[in-house]
């Protein structure tokens, strides 16, 4: 890794003068030094520390007027992703890329992450036409799979196309999937604008597999005014699935909530907070998010930095788990 970072650094400095560098580094570590279920009064102290899923290790990338290319290796618990992505624009309103991030509808991250379902095309071959306010842009996400029957045929991850539009009254996109050898269809649109400061983002899509097999909606909004800074996402979620209803009745939901309240002090950051990947989870006893560690958290974050370090130490309660925990995060960029 450090041979690595040393050459990269060198060609950094030998290009600047030719053509644009970004060269980037993160890490991030997280941990609960505080951990009491109130049920089965179970007490954890200086839990283990974890890396962070879906951190930018590193990242260095080169930019031209009419081409450009990056890589980025992530670290997770499995361990090392690699992403890598090269484009070029053979005119100026054309761009053509490869591996490139993929297309969404219009969202807002109200974490640092960014889990809410939502209609999107996958990373593949990529090609953009703007005009003005104007982007047209279309996706192919072959898999290049064998599936029984099928012979040597390739089965396509997805081929999509997202539209999307500038103006004064705002911006809007649509989104058309096409997934799974053209077997599944995901319709997606979105709008967002910001009025006085307050920034709005609703999106909402349908997805069709044999038939109509979901539905979601976002909403979400978000106002600063000097230090003070207020957030607020829902998210609804609603799957067809009567293949796993034991009771014999279709369909599952989800209902997402999340509010935060901040102050920004000097050298502090405040953040009260109300976070809940689902409303609906002792509701409906066969949602599917039963099977996975459906969270209801109400807590304070308190944030600060050191030099380039960062920190936070997050008290909380988890409703649904029964437990009283600290949380410790603290990341380093550069």
């Amino acid at each position: 890794m450090k041979k690595i970072v040393g050459i990269l650094a060198a060609a950094a400095v030998l290009a600047t003068s030719v053509f644009a560098v970004d060269v980037a580094a993160s890490a991030k570590l997280s941990s609960d030094l505080f951990n009491f279920n109130t049920k089965t009064n179970a007490v954890k102290v200086f839990d283990k520390i974890s890396m962070a899923n879906e951190v930018d290790t590193l990242k260095f990338g080169v930019t031209t007027d009419n081409a450009g290319a990056f890589f980025r290796i992530r670290q997770q618990e499995k361990g090392e992703v690699t992403q890598m992505n090269i484009w070029f624009k053979p005119a100026d309103n054309l761009k053509l890329s490869f591996l490139e991030n993929g297309r969404s509808l219009e969202s807002d991250k109200i974490h640092w992450w960014d889990y809410y379902k939502k209609v999107n095309v996958g990373a593949g071959y990529g090609a953009e036409f703007t005009a003005d306010a104007l982007s047209v842009a279309l996706n192919i996400v072959p898999t290049f799979a064998t599936v029984a029957g099928s012979g040597s045929n390739p089965v396509f991850g997805g081929i999509g196309a997202k539209v999307a539009y500038g103006a004064d009254f705002g911006n809007i996109a649509a989104i058309v999937n096409f997934r799974d050898n053209f077997k599944g269809i995901d319709i997606g649109a979105s709008y967002q604008n910001n009025f006085s400061g307050l920034n709005l983002v609703i999106n909402g899509g349908v997805y069709l597999d044999d038939g109509f097999s979901g539905a979601q909606g976002l909403v979400f909004a978000g106002y600063n005014v000097d230090e003070l800074s207020l957030s607020a996402l829902s998210n609804i979620y609603y799957r067809s699935d009567a293949k796993k209803a034991a009771d014999g009745v279709d369909g599952n939901i989800e209902l997402a909530a999340v509010a935060k309240i901040g102050y920004q002090l000097e050298g502090l950051k405040i953040t009260g907070f109300f976070d809940c990947d689902n409303l609906l989870f002792k509701t409906f006893a066969r949602n599917w998010t039963a099977k996975d560690t459906a969270a209801m958290k109400i807590g304070v974050d308190f944030e600060g930095s050191v030099g380039i370090a960062s920190w936070k130490i997050e008290p909380y309660y988890n409703v649904y788990a029964d437990t009283a925990a600290v949380a410790f995060e603290t990341s380093v960029n550069f």
